[in-house]
């Protein structure tokens, strides 16, 4: 073992200690030439293979992992011997249940497991770069939950009715948990749905008695949910009304009825505009459908959007939209996996720091504050050169998060 100070290799071990937690011995080494001492780990190099999602095999390596735990700690509270133990901990259950091969997928959740335990912001971090938001449930249960919670509070204070209000809900994976969650959370009455889409959560919860009527032009679901309905068609030929979107639609229905618009995003600016349609100003994603309707119209306007996309290398939150769909005078609302900002009542810098603070993603929160410093003054401070940096950074080196403010001001 070579002296990490002088380099020589002739050194001597002059204390040894088993760590009965991880199964390693630890050395307290001498070197014979300087005296220098320093410690030294031994393990058991039983291999552990990792299957990738591919089917292909790779050697469990340390410290790959150790590297995606630093990145998704970086600027946080946390030390290495802390990343370092997660792994050891991770080793211990692996051998314990005597694996000799372990999924990446279930790698990656005893991470999360246990980076959820010490820091929220470090587990979003590694949960959105190792899934890549192709498993959403977790990041849109979060949002569901924080959009319970708020339509909760708005009931406490008195800003909604005891008895509660028709609810709407986009189509998509977002709309399904949001609609499920609302059902899960036992503060909130039951109630009634009045939509353009009626998806697989809205049938769970009308079986269950939380959901009493809903009215839609269409039903969006998985066959298994299909199936659920004919099996109980005398049931909801009673509770479910399939309705053309004439009706459906009807501003003048939706107002009068107090209807909860709860839609989805693609990105939204730190004023409150929101893009649900098109991605980078001009590639369509999506028809906006009939959300316009009810946003506009409705009690209360909720939007949904996760904070990142990629891996990270898109925020969701920018300085500007590359496209509108809904203004800043329509959106009440905007939730992400981050928190809530509500946006009623709110000059446009209230409405930025609240975005911010509670919306946008912390590795993105730094460069967002720095447009606000930079942008011109005025009612609704815009820097007509630096408005659309990231989209530009975006496009030019494919990761938001390199955006160099200084580049368009010059």
């Amino acid at each position: 073992m070579r002296c990490p100070k002088c380099g020589k290799a002739h050194t001597r071990v002059v204390d040894s200690r088993m760590q009965e937690s991880n199964n390693t011995i630890k050395r307290r080494r001498e070197c014979c030439s300087c005296n220098y001492r320093f410690t030294t780990f031994e393990r058991c190099e039983d291999p552990i293979e990792v299957i990738k999602s591919d089917g292909t095999k790779q050697r469990f390596d340390r410290n790959k992992l150790l590297v995606g735990l630093m990145r998704a700690t970086i600027k946080r509270d946390i030390d290495t011997k802390k990343l370092n133990e997660i792994i050891d901990d991770i080793e211990v259950e692996l051998r314990s249940r005597t694996l000799t091969a372990v999924t990446s997928h279930e790698l990656g959740d005893m991470v999360l497991k246990r980076l959820a335990k010490i820091d929220k912001v470090a587990y979003i971090r590694f949960a959105s770069v190792y899934r890549d938001f192709k498993d959403v449930d977790e990041f849109t249960s979060k949002m569901g939950h924080y959009v319970a919670e708020f339509l909760v509070d708005d009931m406490k204070h008195g800003r909604i009715p005891p008895q509660f209000l028709p609810i709407q809900s986009g189509v998509g994976a977002t709309g399904n948990a949001v609609l499920a969650a609302l059902g899960a959370n036992e503060h909130i009455p039951r109630f009634n749905v009045y939509s353009e889409v009626v998806q697989d959560a809205a049938i769970k919860w009308m079986l269950e008695g939380k959901i009493i009527d809903a009215s839609a032009t269409a039903m969006t679901v998985t066959n298994e949910c299909l199936h659920t309905v004919y099996d109980n068609m005398d049931y909801f030929s009673k509770h479910l009304t399939i309705r053309q979107s004439e009706v459906a639609n009807s501003p003048e229905v939706i107002r009068r009825l107090g209807v909860i618009a709860l839609n989805t995003a693609i990105e939204c600016d730190l004023y409150g505009n929101e893009n649900s349609s098109h991605i980078c100003g001009s590639k369509l994603m999506n028809g906006i459908g009939g959300s316009c309707d009810y946003e506009r119209n409705g009690y209360i306007s909720v939007f949904t959007t996760p904070s990142i996309a990629k891996g990270g290398r898109i925020s969701a939150i920018v300085p500007m939209c590359t496209h509108v769909d809904s203004t800043e005078h329509d959106v009440d609302v905007i939730v992400t996996e981050q928190g809530v900002a509500d946006l009623r009542g709110k000059g446009p810098r209230r409405r930025a720091e609240e975005i911010i603070n509670h919306c946008a993603h912390p590795d993105y929160r730094p460069l967002l504050r720095e447009y606000l410093r930079i942008a011109d003054k005025g009612h609704e401070p815009q820097s007509m050169t630096a408005a659309f940096a990231m989209h530009d950074t975006l496009r030019k080196k494919g990761d938001m998060r390199l955006t160099d403010f200084s580049e368009y001001l010059k």
